[in-house]
């Protein structure tokens, strides 16, 4: 289901921060300009639109002590009595702002009309008091039949043409004594027609003066400034074509004379008004305590950004004495060899690379004629109209850039030297031919403090810069140098797997990236070789209780006005991956390192409509991936899925030791040798390819 915090913003005509989350009601920062929306259940686009547009007429007009749940009481005045006449004040105003919310109010008060949201149905309107008809005439005055006695009528319109918070303040005062002074009229008549206290168990009816009913929006007259549409004219000409004037007076001197101090007025309610803060947990999403989604917000540039530990922090913290002990288990070669064998194959495919491009390019070249006359064609001008000179116009190189996500889980362990290797490769493959580049590193041995407010616990999660192409010489040369003989922070402690969370900040960083930029199209990548985490989140921004994290088993990630319903464990992660494509425009690869063939059958088995249904369709696929490696796509959200043999992904090459001296010993060695050396770099080789 659509969002509408875009909407909100729209309507606010200001750059307030919108969220949307797991809050039980509306509310507004008025200090930050932070609208908080709870996660509303789905009742049609009439009442999203109501909804919104009321709490956005509160967060533009609405002081901090207007508000319905505001700590800051007016003295003598109930809440509730400020609530209606605040209501009618914001609605009035947003709707003469955005005359087209006019359609949606209706539509969106019929709706909680007939679900009885202000508890009217099966009781006469004339029950309730003046407070409750006036809420029910400004919320659903073309649904009901409401009347007023003509001296109400003063108070009445006083309380529908408040322009200001001062005289919504006033207008809930002249209230109040209304209702006081009628309290003491009643007692008065009940003493008078029961001397002897005896109760009447029928209520005496008010007489009412006949006022016609209209088909009008609600009960609002025009103020001063504005402009009304048709059907709040109705309404205020219903109420002004009352004679008022000596019922003004009237009432003025029963106020002054009986009931001046709203001494004995006691603690007014408003039923309708009650009756709809009471149900108003039937509009969110769900209520039910611990089985509620948990709404995960998109994170702002600045909060994704604090997560990350930048490469330089990287470069400082790590030292020799830091070492892994990985490094004693896996460093085989010395990293000047490893390089210099690195440069040499980066560079080879460096050339391979732009003649792949350029014979792309020229592959979708389109030939035209051009206004010039080809004088080498004039002789057969007779005959041949063709005389103009021709011109090739190439198809346009796309701008690539790279992101790519490595997975640092305990898990990795056993091939997490090779994936660096990798990575460095692809790196080097990046700055050799210009392509933009992020390397991130992901585990849950976060150690960055989180400074801002999230329902998700940032703390689990350590995301780290390993390799950019901001990096000066220096820079990248130290972070390849440390990366591969294994000097950690302590950022890069393997630990967990919090996939899902790294997707989320994806959604931000991918977008400033491609833009920073300016590129046509960045490929996502992920390396990993398991599943995520289950993502913890705050209980007590959820729940309003207890203190602690809890892991969520559903999620709401709210992007791009869009509501993306997932769980936290993979159908969570494949749902994040298709939103990242559809919100940031990136291609997605995902390169699945196991050494394990259920892994693959199960990736594949999980793909439901891919043709990997039964073992039989999964046989080839998996003879594929025992030499070395197998894609395929559209598979689990990504464009292309690389399931990868962990023991095939050694960068060492094949060392050139022909049997004999023949000719066809040494071509075959040769070839053996030449493909080793490109092909175990393969995470440059198959990104090359892609963007070539």
């Amino acid at each position: 289901m659509t969002v509408k915090s875009t909407l909100a913003r729209l309507l606010a005509n200001e750059n307030i921060e919108v969220r949307e989350g797991n809050y039980q009601t509306a509310s507004f920062d008025v200090i930050n300009r932070v609208l908080n929306l709870p996660l509303w259940k789905d009742k049609g686009a009439d009442v999203q639109d109501l909804l919104i547009g009321h709490e956005v007429g509160h967060a533009l007009f609405t002081p901090r002590e207007g508000w319905h749940d505001s700590e800051i009481d007016v003295e003598g005045i109930p809440r509730s009595f400020l609530n209606i006449i605040e209501d009618i004040r914001i609605e009035r105003m947003i709707r003469s702002k955005y005359p087209g919310l006019v359609k949606s109010f209706q539509g969106g008060y019929q709706v909680l009309f007939d679900e009885n949201f202000f508890g009217t149905q099966d009781r006469e309107y004339s029950s309730y008091g003046l407070p409750d008809r006036i809420n029910i005439k400004a919320k659903l005055n073309q649904l009901v039949d409401i009347t007023f006695d003509k001296d109400e009528l003063p108070v009445v319109k006083k309380c529908f043409s408040a322009e200001t918070w001062e005289e919504v303040v006033d207008a809930a005062r002249s209230l109040l004594d209304y209702v006081g002074v009628e309290k003491q009229q009643d007692q008065a008549q009940n003493q008078n027609e029961n001397p002897e206290g005896d109760n009447d168990e029928e209520s005496m009816e008010k007489s009412t003066e006949d006022s016609p009913s209209t088909d009008n929006q609600s009960g609002i007259p025009e103020s001063k400034d504005s402009e009304m549409d048709s059907e709040q004219q109705d309404v205020v000409e219903e109420i002004e074509g009352e004679d008022t004037e000596d019922s003004e007076e009237d009432v003025s001197k029963d106020i002054e004379e009986g009931f001046s101090s709203n001494a004995g007025a006691g603690n007014e309610i408003v039923e309708t008004d009650e009756a709809f803060r009471s149900k108003e947990s039937d509009l969110l999403e769900s209520h039910d305590g611990d089985s509620s989604p948990v709404v995960v917000r998109s994170l702002t540039l600045k909060e994704a950004k604090s997560l990350v530990a930048d490469y330089k922090t990287l470069i400082n913290e790590r030292s020799d004495e830091n070492t892994h002990w990985y490094q004693r288990r896996y460093v085989t070669q010395s990293y000047d060899e490893f390089l210099a064998e690195t440069k040499s194959v980066v560079n080879t495919m460096a050339r391979e690379f732009e003649m792949k491009k350029a014979a792309y390019r020229y592959s979708r070249s389109r030939t035209s004629k051009t206004g010039s006359i080809d004088v080498t064609k004039l002789y057969s001008y007779k005959y041949n109209e063709d005389i103009f000179a021709r011109t090739t116009k190439l198809a346009d190189a796309k701008n690539h850039g790279l992101v790519m996500l490595v997975d640092y889980s305990g898990s990795m362990d056993d091939c997490i030297a090779n994936v660096k290797k990798q990575a460095i490769n692809i790196a080097h493959f990046c700055r050799k031919v210009n392509i933009p580049f992020r390397v991130y590193g992901f585990t849950s041995n976060g150690l960055k403090e989180r400074n801002f407010k999230h329902v998700i616990d940032w703390e689990s999660m350590s995301l780290f810069e390993l390799l950019s192409n901001e990096m000066s010489k220096k820079d990248f040369e130290t972070a390849c140098y440390q990366i591969y003989n294994f000097h950690e922070s302590t950022h890069e402690m393997m630990g967990g797997t919090p996939l899902n969370q790294a997707l989320i900040a994806m959604h931000t960083l991918i977008p400033d990236f491609r833009d920073t930029y300016g590129l046509d199209k960045v490929n996502f990548t992920l390396l990993s070789d398991g599943d995520t985490n289950t993502i913890r989140y705050d209980y007590a921004q959820v729940h309003d209780m207890n203190d602690g994290y809890f892991n969520s088993n559903r999620m709401v990630f709210t992007v791009g006005g869009e509501r993306i319903n997932c769980k936290t464990n993979y159908a969570g992660t494949q749902t994040l991956v298709e939103s990242l494509k559809k919100h940031t425009g990136c291609n997605t690869v995902c390169y699945f390192l196991t050494n394990r063939a259920n892994d693959v059958r199960y990736r594949l088995y999980r793909s439901e409509g891919k043709g990997y249904d039964t073992e039989q369709e999964i046989r080839p696929v998996l003879t594929d991936w025992r030499k070395g490696g197998v894609s395929v796509d559209d598979q689990l959200g990504f464009d292309r899925y690389f399931f990868l043999r962990t023991t095939k992904l050694d960068t060492a090459t094949t060392d050139f030791a022909p049997k004999d001296d023949s000719k066809g010993a040494l071509t075959r060695e040769f070839k053996k040798f030449a493909k080793s050396k490109k092909g175990n770099r393969v995470l440059a080789s198959k990104f090359a390819e892609m963007v070539a």
